[in-house]
């Protein structure tokens, strides 16, 4: 598989992201959207823990589950202080 195309890095996780260009009409385009085999892999801590075709909208699921746990950890320590 070669090195990686693109990483997304952050301080939970990971990633590699490959893919091939894709071929429209006569002509190679090289984008990660439009190619039909992307493969994304996910390591947490050094271990493989998910790969596969990710999306965006898994991504963006990601972030709406993160900023979900971020405010409700907020809110508990601002109750626990108000007491």
């Amino acid at each position: 598989m070669g090195e990686p195309r693109r990483t997304d890095v952050n301080e939970d996780r990971e990633r590699w992201i490959f893919w091939n260009p894709a071929i429209i009409g006569f002509t190679p385009i090289d984008n990660e959207t439009l190619a039909q085999d992307r493969l994304v892999v996910t390591f947490v801590e050094g271990k493989v823990t998910r790969w596969g075709n990710q999306t965006y909208i898994d991504d963006a699921a990601e972030i709406s589950r993160k900023t979900m746990e971020n405010s409700m950890t907020l809110i508990k320590e601002t109750q626990k202080t108000a007491q």
